[in-house]
């Protein structure tokens, strides 16, 4: 026959560790058929009632470890009796197993219900229940979980976004894709779903004709990005707000947006795709340097970077943030011969570096000594030229590298300039969880 045990209808204060214990569970007693013992619940052997008597007794021995030196001496005598007397009734151990097995250690429900209100009572005359002290346990818990996210994001592990294409197709950056007039976007709710899961943002606004522009603003940041495009038409002043994180100028070039007087209305239509966001793996480079072949992120500080040399004379301005791949260490000799890159006067053999001229993908378009854009580059202008990497430092060259400022551009990367490596995508989730090579 099997006997149901209900603890939970004990009247007893929430807010305490006792309460929250006794109101929380609730277990059946071990159903016992012939000779074989069935155990549907148990915890080391014991029973669930023996179960609530230990967890008591543990909280009261940690209320008196805590509680020791400033309590009075009747209360910590008070306290000492309770638990020697629990201690005594349900001994622990190979010996409270023993006992139980032979029936002898199997606690009455009326028996649990006293003990577990003493300690009730005890534990408040104690440490008396404050009002609302929710507030301040769930202000510490977000307060350490801060303090835990700040640590792993300084020391471990960081997120990055993607927000060119200099490393594509390894890496993807923001993608903007005009669309013709004539194409049907979907309906809201699915724009909501892809805005979450793939990071799309969908364009679609038409500027009046006769319209004149007047300016550009951005503000917001992060999923609030902002841009506002402001025309003048007839008297009025009309803003066309785009919800995205692209850059003005590349919505201007790929959506082209007109930015003068108007004869006829216009209609801009497209999509933006975010691009990949990843975890660096900052604890790596401490037990080992950067190797060739490694996609690794470092910061431009000192180096002449456009943004650097554009912000040169203000002293607020921070510093970016490359990823790169790093295609040569401290005393290489590096030489671009397009579409090769030569390692020591020998075409680099690490896989990921081959892989940019040799991997089928016609994505991948191998090593130029230039820009497909017409930027200027400093260093391995041409098939003859070479350069010979200075100790601690790295030569970092993007995949994409006829759309690619890197080395070619502002030398080699310092030693404390590393970050860490490049270790995984994890969003959008169009493009899997999948790890960088």
């Amino acid at each position: 026959m099997q006997n149901r045990l209900q603890i939970n209808p004990f009247t007893i204060n929430e807010l305490s560790p006792i309460g929250f214990i006794a109101e929380r569970w609730e277990f059946h007693e071990n159903k016992r058929v012939g000779n074989k013992i069935k155990i549907p619940f148990s915890f080391l052997g014991l029973t669930a009632k023996a179960f609530m008597i230990q967890e008591t007794l543990k909280h009261l021995k940690k209320l008196r470890n805590y509680e020791r030196d400033r309590l009075e001496v009747e209360k910590l005598n008070e306290l000492n009796t309770l638990i020697e007397e629990i201690e005594h009734d349900y001994p622990t151990g190979w010996n409270g197993f023993t006992l139980w097995l032979q029936g002898k250690n199997d606690p009455n429900p009326e028996r649990v219900k006293k003990i577990i209100e003493q300690a009730e009572v005890l534990s408040n005359e104690i440490c008396p229940p404050k009002p609302h002290s929710w507030i301040a346990e769930n202000v510490d818990v977000i307060l350490v979980a801060l303090v835990v996210a700040i640590g792993i994001r300084s020391y471990f592990i960081q997120p990055f976004k993607i927000p060119t294409n200099s490393m594509f197709p390894t890496l993807r950056g923001i993608v903007i894709t005009p669309k013709p007039e004539e194409d049907q976007f979907p309906s809201t709710p699915q724009k909501m779903l892809e805005k979450i899961f793939f990071g799309r943002d969908y364009i679609d606004f038409t500027i009046p004709a006769n319209a004149r522009f007047l300016g550009i603003q951005s503000s917001g940041f992060f999923l609030w990005k902002k841009t506002d495009f402001y025309y003048a038409v007839g008297g009025d002043e009309v803003a066309f707000g785009l919800r995205t994180e692209a850059l003005p100028t590349d919505l201007i070039d790929k959506l082209r947006i007109p930015l003068t007087t108007l004869q006829r209305p216009v209609q801009i239509k497209g999509t933006v795709d975010t691009g990949d966001h990843l975890f660096v793996n900052k604890v790596i480079y401490n037990f080992q340097k950067p190797q060739r072949g490694e996609a690794f992120v470092f910061k431009t500080t000192g180096l002449a970077t456009d943004y650097n040399l554009s912000k040169k004379d203000d002293e607020n301005a921070g510093s970016q943030y490359y990823i790169k791949r790093c295609v040569g260490t401290g005393k290489d000799r590096i030489r671009v011969e397009p579409p090769y890159l030569y390692v020591n006067d020998k075409p680099a053999q690490e896989p990921w570096i081959k892989r940019v001229w040799t991997s089928g993908d016609l994505r991948y378009k191998g090593y130029s000594n230039g820009s497909a854009n017409g930027q200027v580059m400093n260093f391995l202008k041409s098939a003859n030229e070479g350069f010979e990497i200075p100790g601690n430092s790295y030569w970092a060259m993007g995949d994409n590298s006829y759309n690619s400022a890197d080395s070619r551009q502002f030398g080699p990367v310092p030693r404390e300039n590393v970050i860490g490596r490049a270790w995984m995508i994890y969003y959008p989730f169009n493009r899997k969880f999948w790890w960088i090579e």
